[in-house]
């Protein structure tokens, strides 16, 4: 079984034909036999002072040449507000106890289809109308904008609204390089308004509970969090 590797920051990577977006990127290594290539968060009441009920969360992505996903699925960074009670892992949760939405990805599409060689995104949510202990997944199909290849910067943008206590008005949305590719409104993410967006979650896993057969590599760059919608970076003249 490989070891873990710690995240760096590196501004290229010939071998894993990694090209910088903007300078240095963070680098993010999923082992042999590992399920998590990285596990960072950032607490909104420890950075800001209070939790927010709704926010936007941008981050640019890039599959590693040696990205590819042929066994088990897994997660990718979103929000959450677990609180360490309910909403990973089979928590199932109950309204007062904690939510979560973070991204999603399926094993890439194999060969004999169009989309052949590109991961499948989406989102994995823990929500109060969910059927079973696991959360629904739902993937980003709008536009085909969901599906990402090896070797490119892509831009992610998350968006959460939680509902009003006792009202299904909540809302889901994602953006891929400033295009929507999905929505969802109608979302009950919780029953008590104690439960807020408790953090930004930095988690790429593999699985469920398949540990990774392969070296696998991927990027994160240019993060960022605001009141309302971010956008991809201007291009630079």
């Amino acid at each position: 079984m490989g070891p873990n590797i710690a995240p760096v920051t590196l501004a290229e990577d010939p071998e894993l034909k990694f090209e910088s977006f903007q300078g240095k990127a963070l680098r993010a290594h999923l082992g042999v036999g590992k399920l998590t290539a990285l596990d960072l968060r950032y607490d909104f009441k420890d950075k800001k002072g209070a939790e927010p009920e709704e926010a936007y969360f941008r981050y640019y992505i890039r599959l590693g040449e040696s990205w590819v996903p042929t066994i088990q699925g897994g997660k990718l960074p979103g929000f959450s507000g677990t609180y360490n009670k309910a909403g990973w892992g089979g928590r199932k949760v109950h309204g007062d106890d904690g939510w979560s939405a973070r991204g999603h990805y399926k094993t890439t599409v194999p060969e004999g289809n169009p989309l052949a060689g590109t991961t499948p995104i989406g989102n994995y949510v823990y929500h109060t109308d969910m059927p079973g202990n696991y959360g629904d997944v739902w993937m980003w199909n709008r536009g085909y904008r969901g599906f990402l290849g090896r070797n490119k910067w892509y831009c992610i943008e998350h968006h959460v609204k939680l509902n009003a206590p006792g009202k299904k008005d909540g809302v889901l949305e994602a953006w891929v390089d400033g295009k929507l590719a999905h929505h969802r409104e109608g979302m009950n993410f919780r029953t008590v308004d104690k439960l807020k967006i408790e953090r930004m979650w930095f988690n790429i896993y593999h699985g469920g509970t398949t540990p990774s057969q392969t070296d696998q590599h991927i990027f994160i760059d240019n993060v960022v969090t605001a009141k309302k919608y971010i956008g991809p970076m201007k291009a630079e003249k």
